[in-house]
């Protein structure tokens, strides 16, 4: 499961940022300079694309933007085969 929650971690990467993974990655670096408000529905979007290409051994539930004055943070809730329901949070900027 730590596998599963550094994989979540990773999909907010860019694409190519991984020497061995290529295509790994998400495009969030896209909205990196847009206001807050408006880049939060494009950042969950893309954070929930990634995660459903990059990691098919868990069930992705939900994914909640969090602000904190200029800095937003995502809680990924996801599902792993055991059934059990977890929940990793990414710092995005």
């Amino acid at each position: 499961m730590i596998f599963i929650r550094q994989y979540t971690s990773f999909c907010a990467r860019r694409a190519a940022a991984i020497p061995t993974g290529r295509f790994f990655g998400s495009n969030l670096w896209r909205y990196i300079d847009y206001p807050i408000e408006r880049a939060i529905p494009h950042v969950v979007r893309e954070s929930v694309e990634a995660i459903r290409m990059w990691e098919p051994r868990c069930r992705l539930l939900k994914v909640t933007p969090t602000i904190d004055g200029e800095h937003l943070t995502l809680r990924v809730q996801w599902r792993a085969a055991d059934g059990v329901i977890n929940s990793t949070e990414v710092l995005w900027r």
